[in-house]
Protein backbone atom coordinates (compact mmCIF):
# COMPACT_ATOMS: atom_id res chain seq x y z
CA UNK A 1 0.00 0.00 0.00
CA UNK A 2 3.25 2.27 0.17
CA UNK A 3 4.15 1.76 -3.11
CA UNK A 4 1.97 4.64 -3.99
CA UNK A 5 3.69 7.59 -1.89
CA UNK A 6 6.92 5.70 -2.81
CA UNK A 7 6.68 6.34 -6.58
CA UNK A 8 5.43 10.15 -5.98
CA UNK A 9 7.44 11.38 -3.26
CA UNK A 10 10.67 8.94 -3.32
CA UNK A 11 12.51 11.35 -0.78
CA UNK A 12 10.06 11.51 1.61
CA UNK A 13 11.07 10.14 5.07
CA UNK A 14 8.65 6.35 5.68
CA UNK A 15 10.24 5.65 9.11
CA UNK A 16 12.77 8.08 11.55
CA UNK A 17 14.81 5.27 13.23
CA UNK A 18 16.58 5.22 16.34
CA UNK A 19 20.63 5.00 13.70
CA UNK A 20 18.47 5.28 10.37
CA UNK A 21 16.46 7.40 8.50
CA UNK A 22 14.47 5.60 5.48
CA UNK A 23 13.17 7.51 2.63
CA UNK A 24 10.04 5.72 0.53
CA UNK A 25 11.73 4.93 -2.89
CA UNK A 26 14.91 3.24 -0.69
CA UNK A 27 12.32 1.65 1.74
CA UNK A 28 10.87 0.02 -1.59
CA UNK A 29 14.16 -1.27 -2.63
CA UNK A 30 14.87 -2.55 0.61
CA UNK A 31 11.70 -4.37 0.61
CA UNK A 32 11.07 -5.75 -2.74
CA UNK A 33 15.01 -7.33 -2.22
CA UNK A 34 13.63 -9.08 0.95
CA UNK A 35 10.26 -9.73 -0.80
CA UNK A 36 12.82 -11.50 -3.44
CA UNK A 37 14.82 -13.33 -0.93
CA UNK A 38 11.81 -14.90 0.86
CA UNK A 39 10.20 -15.79 -2.43
CA UNK A 40 13.41 -17.75 -3.47
CA UNK A 41 13.05 -19.72 0.17
CA UNK A 42 9.93 -20.57 -0.55
CA UNK A 43 8.66 -20.04 -4.16
CA UNK A 44 4.96 -20.96 -2.56
CA UNK A 45 2.46 -17.84 -2.53
CA UNK A 46 0.45 -17.44 0.45
CA UNK A 47 3.42 -19.89 2.53
CA UNK A 48 3.51 -18.58 5.87
CA UNK A 49 6.71 -15.97 7.30
CA UNK A 50 6.74 -15.90 11.14
CA UNK A 51 8.43 -12.60 12.47
CA UNK A 52 9.25 -12.63 15.80
CA UNK A 53 10.89 -9.22 17.09
CA UNK A 54 11.15 -5.99 18.96
CA UNK A 55 9.85 -2.29 17.64
CA UNK A 56 12.90 -2.05 14.41
CA UNK A 57 12.97 -1.27 11.07
CA UNK A 58 13.93 -4.52 10.29
CA UNK A 59 11.14 -5.63 11.50
CA UNK A 60 9.19 -3.10 9.58
CA UNK A 61 10.73 -3.69 6.19
CA UNK A 62 10.12 -7.87 6.79
CA UNK A 63 6.69 -7.49 7.82
CA UNK A 64 6.01 -5.15 4.18
CA UNK A 65 8.30 -7.93 2.22
CA UNK A 66 5.95 -10.67 3.73
CA UNK A 67 2.90 -8.93 1.53
CA UNK A 68 4.60 -7.88 -1.44
CA UNK A 69 6.14 -11.50 -1.58
CA UNK A 70 2.33 -13.07 -1.46
CA UNK A 71 2.72 -14.65 1.51
CA UNK A 72 1.05 -14.75 5.30
CA UNK A 73 2.65 -12.87 8.05
CA UNK A 74 2.34 -14.82 11.46
CA UNK A 75 3.29 -11.95 14.14
CA UNK A 76 4.64 -13.84 17.23
CA UNK A 77 5.29 -12.00 20.39
CA UNK A 78 8.56 -11.87 22.01
CA UNK A 79 6.72 -11.22 25.63
CA UNK A 80 4.96 -14.90 24.92
CA UNK A 81 6.44 -17.75 26.72
CA UNK A 82 8.65 -19.94 25.01
CA UNK A 83 5.56 -22.50 25.51
CA UNK A 84 3.12 -20.39 24.22
CA UNK A 85 5.03 -19.26 20.84
CA UNK A 86 6.06 -22.60 19.96
CA UNK A 87 2.00 -23.52 20.34
CA UNK A 88 1.64 -20.92 17.90
CA UNK A 89 4.57 -22.20 15.55
CA UNK A 90 3.05 -25.72 15.79
CA UNK A 91 -0.38 -24.52 14.49
CA UNK A 92 0.31 -21.77 11.97
CA UNK A 93 3.75 -24.04 10.90
CA UNK A 94 5.30 -21.15 8.94
CA UNK A 95 7.93 -21.96 6.09
CA UNK A 96 10.49 -19.17 7.31
CA UNK A 97 11.37 -17.33 10.29
CA UNK A 98 12.62 -14.25 11.06
CA UNK A 99 14.01 -13.36 14.29
CA UNK A 100 15.62 -11.36 16.28
CA UNK A 101 19.07 -12.39 17.90
CA UNK A 102 17.46 -11.74 21.26
CA UNK A 103 14.58 -13.97 20.45
CA UNK A 104 16.64 -17.07 19.12
CA UNK A 105 15.83 -19.10 22.61
CA UNK A 106 12.57 -17.57 23.11
CA UNK A 107 11.11 -20.28 20.38
CA UNK A 108 12.05 -24.05 19.15
CA UNK A 109 12.77 -23.23 15.57
CA UNK A 110 10.14 -25.28 13.67
CA UNK A 111 10.94 -23.75 10.41
CA UNK A 112 12.49 -25.16 7.77
CA UNK A 113 14.01 -21.29 7.13
CA UNK A 114 15.95 -19.23 9.73
CA UNK A 115 16.84 -15.74 9.29
CA UNK A 116 17.85 -13.07 11.54
CA UNK A 117 16.71 -9.40 12.15
CA UNK A 118 18.39 -6.93 14.69
CA UNK A 119 21.85 -7.99 15.78
CA UNK A 120 21.33 -11.82 14.64
CA UNK A 121 22.71 -14.47 12.83
CA UNK A 122 26.18 -16.23 12.55
CA UNK A 123 26.48 -15.46 8.57
CA UNK A 124 25.77 -12.37 7.11
CA UNK A 125 23.35 -13.90 4.30
CA UNK A 126 21.25 -15.40 7.12
CA UNK A 127 20.07 -11.83 7.93
CA UNK A 128 17.52 -9.49 6.96
CA UNK A 129 20.42 -6.63 5.95
CA UNK A 130 22.67 -9.31 4.39
CA UNK A 131 19.78 -10.89 2.19
CA UNK A 132 18.55 -7.22 0.95
CA UNK A 133 22.11 -6.89 -0.13
CA UNK A 134 22.27 -9.85 -2.05
CA UNK A 135 18.83 -9.23 -3.78
CA UNK A 136 18.86 -5.60 -3.78
CA UNK A 137 17.29 -3.90 -7.35
CA UNK A 138 15.63 -6.87 -7.79
CA UNK A 139 11.65 -7.26 -7.92
CA UNK A 140 9.62 -9.72 -7.16
CA UNK A 141 7.47 -11.78 -8.56
CA UNK A 142 3.54 -10.70 -8.27
CA UNK A 143 1.04 -12.95 -7.86
CA UNK A 144 -2.96 -12.51 -8.59
CA UNK A 145 -3.57 -12.60 -4.86
CA UNK A 146 -7.56 -12.49 -4.05
CA UNK A 147 -9.45 -9.93 -1.51
CA UNK A 148 -10.45 -13.45 0.21
CA UNK A 149 -6.84 -14.29 0.67
CA UNK A 150 -5.31 -14.62 3.64
CA UNK A 151 -2.81 -11.95 4.93
CA UNK A 152 -1.89 -12.79 7.82
CA UNK A 153 -2.86 -15.06 10.89
CA UNK A 154 -2.89 -13.61 14.44
CA UNK A 155 -3.74 -15.33 17.46
CA UNK A 156 -5.93 -14.02 20.16
CA UNK A 157 -5.22 -13.70 23.88
CA UNK A 158 -6.41 -17.02 25.04
CA UNK A 159 -8.46 -15.37 27.33
CA UNK A 160 -11.42 -17.99 26.76
CA UNK A 161 -8.73 -20.65 26.67
CA UNK A 162 -5.74 -21.70 24.21
CA UNK A 163 -5.02 -18.93 22.01
CA UNK A 164 -6.47 -19.62 18.82
CA UNK A 165 -5.18 -18.43 15.38
CA UNK A 166 -7.84 -16.08 13.14
CA UNK A 167 -7.10 -16.14 9.62
CA UNK A 168 -7.21 -12.26 8.14
CA UNK A 169 -8.16 -11.73 4.72
CA UNK A 170 -6.66 -9.03 2.42
CA UNK A 171 -10.15 -7.91 2.01
CA UNK A 172 -10.40 -6.65 6.44
CA UNK A 173 -6.32 -5.76 6.22
CA UNK A 174 -7.23 -3.33 3.57
CA UNK A 175 -10.38 -2.03 4.97
CA UNK A 176 -9.34 -1.42 8.26
CA UNK A 177 -6.58 0.27 7.16
CA UNK A 178 -9.10 2.81 4.87
CA UNK A 179 -11.38 3.39 8.06
CA UNK A 180 -7.56 4.66 9.77
CA UNK A 181 -6.89 7.00 7.40
CA UNK A 182 -10.09 8.48 7.54
CA UNK A 183 -11.08 8.41 11.03
CA UNK A 184 -7.61 9.43 12.34
CA UNK A 185 -7.23 11.98 9.51
CA UNK A 186 -4.12 10.43 8.33
CA UNK A 187 -1.70 13.04 5.78
CA UNK A 188 1.59 12.63 4.87
CA UNK A 189 2.54 15.47 6.87
CA UNK A 190 2.29 13.38 10.24
CA UNK A 191 5.02 11.58 12.21
CA UNK A 192 3.20 8.68 13.99
CA UNK A 193 4.89 6.84 16.94
CA UNK A 194 4.48 3.38 17.01
CA UNK A 195 4.55 3.10 21.00
CA UNK A 196 3.71 -0.55 21.40
CA UNK A 197 4.58 -3.54 19.55
CA UNK A 198 4.35 -4.21 15.93
CA UNK A 199 3.45 -7.99 16.83
CA UNK A 200 0.24 -6.78 18.68
CA UNK A 201 -2.70 -4.47 17.01
CA UNK A 202 -0.02 -1.97 16.65
CA UNK A 203 0.68 -3.06 13.28
CA UNK A 204 -2.84 -2.23 12.07
CA UNK A 205 -1.39 1.93 11.80
CA UNK A 206 2.08 0.80 9.75
CA UNK A 207 0.75 0.51 6.39
CA UNK A 208 -2.10 3.97 6.92
CA UNK A 209 0.91 6.21 7.82
CA UNK A 210 3.25 4.58 5.06
CA UNK A 211 -0.06 4.73 2.31
CA UNK A 212 -0.72 8.54 2.70
CA UNK A 213 3.23 9.43 2.70
CA UNK A 214 3.56 10.16 6.72
CA UNK A 215 6.77 8.78 8.25
CA UNK A 216 6.75 5.82 10.92
CA UNK A 217 8.73 6.99 14.06
CA UNK A 218 10.82 4.73 16.32
CA UNK A 219 12.37 6.96 18.37
CA UNK A 220 15.69 6.65 19.75
CA UNK A 221 14.33 7.96 23.59
CA UNK A 222 12.21 5.05 23.76
CA UNK A 223 14.94 2.48 23.15
CA UNK A 224 14.80 -0.68 21.72
CA UNK A 225 12.72 -2.52 24.43
CA UNK A 226 10.81 -0.27 26.04
CA UNK A 227 7.76 -0.21 23.57
CA UNK A 228 6.93 -3.36 25.87
CA UNK A 229 7.53 -1.31 29.40
CA UNK A 230 4.64 1.57 28.88
CA UNK A 231 3.63 1.32 32.47
CA UNK A 232 3.29 5.16 33.51
CA UNK A 233 3.44 8.12 31.25
CA UNK A 234 5.47 10.74 32.28
CA UNK A 235 6.79 14.31 31.25
CA UNK A 236 9.96 13.18 29.72
CA UNK A 237 7.95 11.07 27.26
CA UNK A 238 5.38 14.17 26.46
CA UNK A 239 8.24 16.10 25.91
CA UNK A 240 9.76 13.95 23.54
CA UNK A 241 6.78 13.83 21.79
CA UNK A 242 6.93 17.59 21.16
CA UNK A 243 10.47 17.36 20.19
CA UNK A 244 10.39 14.76 18.10
CA UNK A 245 7.08 16.67 16.44
CA UNK A 246 4.94 13.42 17.24
CA UNK A 247 1.51 14.32 15.89
CA UNK A 248 0.10 10.42 16.29
CA UNK A 249 0.79 8.19 18.75
CA UNK A 250 -0.64 3.82 19.57
CA UNK A 251 0.01 2.48 23.29
CA UNK A 252 -1.44 0.03 25.25
CA UNK A 253 -3.92 1.27 27.97
CA UNK A 254 -1.71 0.92 30.50
CA UNK A 255 0.50 3.70 29.54
CA UNK A 256 -1.39 6.05 31.20
CA UNK A 257 -3.15 4.13 33.60
CA UNK A 258 -2.83 6.89 36.18
CA UNK A 259 -4.11 9.57 34.05
CA UNK A 260 -6.01 7.59 31.73
CA UNK A 261 -6.54 8.23 28.03
CA UNK A 262 -8.03 11.85 28.60
CA UNK A 263 -4.78 12.86 30.12
CA UNK A 264 -2.63 11.30 27.69
CA UNK A 265 -3.99 13.42 24.75
CA UNK A 266 -3.91 16.52 27.03
CA UNK A 267 -0.44 16.11 28.08
CA UNK A 268 1.21 15.35 24.90
CA UNK A 269 -0.89 17.45 22.91
CA UNK A 270 -1.68 14.58 20.63
CA UNK A 271 -4.17 11.72 18.99
CA UNK A 272 -3.71 8.89 20.91
CA UNK A 273 -5.08 5.36 19.96
CA UNK A 274 -5.00 2.79 22.70
CA UNK A 275 -4.80 -0.97 22.86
Amino acid sequence: MFYAAARITPDAVAIDGPDTILRYGELRKQVDALACALQDLDSTPQSRVGICGYNSIEHLIALLATMAAGKVWVPLNPRDSKDELDAKLDAAKPSILILDEDCENKVTPLAPNILYGWGGGAKEIDTVDGKISRYYNKIPISFNLKSKDTQAIKFTGGSSGKPKGVLQPYRAWVTGAACMIHELGLRSSDRYLLAAPITHGTSCYVTPTLAVGGTLVLGSFLGKKSFYHFYSADRDFYDACRNWRIRKFSAFEAFDLRRGPDAARKNSGNQVCFW
